[in-house]
């Protein structure tokens, strides 16, 4: 069962080689975590073919949500219900 949504900022930071990012990372099972294909994309667009290979195998060790235009809403729904936001 999936216990988390694990956003692109999260392993941003791991593979830009922050320590406590990598905690967090290393700390979660991946068997329960998931990242979007928003996230997926985002991630490997930062990376050349010869190193989107090991991205890859990170990003592969969870299970990858499609996104669908309801999801985005409700998606939307919850961040403004948790009142989460992006800093610019």
């Amino acid at each position: 069962m999936i216990e988390r949504l694990i956003d692109s900022v999260i392993l941003i930071d791991h593979l830009n080689g922050i320590e406590k990012a990598t905690r967090y990372v290393s700390g979660i099972d991946p068997q329960k975590s998931a990242v979007s294909v928003i996230t997926r994309a985002e991630i490997l667009v930062g990376f050349e073919a010869d190193e989107s290979d090991i991205v890859k195998s990170l990003l592969d060790q969870y299970y990858t949500f499609t996104i669908d235009k309801g999801i985005a809403d409700k998606a939307a729904g919850l961040r403004r219900q948790f009142h989460f936001t992006i800093s610019h």
